[in-house]
């Protein structure tokens, strides 16, 4: 079985634990951060729910913006 070097590695935070708000976020390092299933997140964006997503070109593979998952996880602990 073939795999991809970037499923072993791990998500790209900041040292001291932070969400770089100018970094693209993969699904797993996403969901990773958040502590949910790659099909939460599936889900989420299925319903419009979550973070946003950004897609580099039509049909490409979703990607977070570190500043969208910071202002998602904002409004999050605000609805708390």
């Amino acid at each position: 079985m073939i795999t991809k070097p970037s499923q072993f590695a791990p998500p790209r935070i900041d040292p001291r634990h932070r969400i770089a708000d100018d970094c693209l976020y993969t699904t797993d390092e996403v969901a990773a951060l958040l502590r949910v299933t790659r099909r939460t997140l599936e889900r989420w964006r299925r319903e419009g729910k979550g973070p946003r997503v950004t897609r580099l070109w039509d049909g490409g593979r979703p990607l977070y913006r570190g500043k969208h998952l910071l202002e998602a996880l904002e409004a999050s602990s605000h609805a708390a």
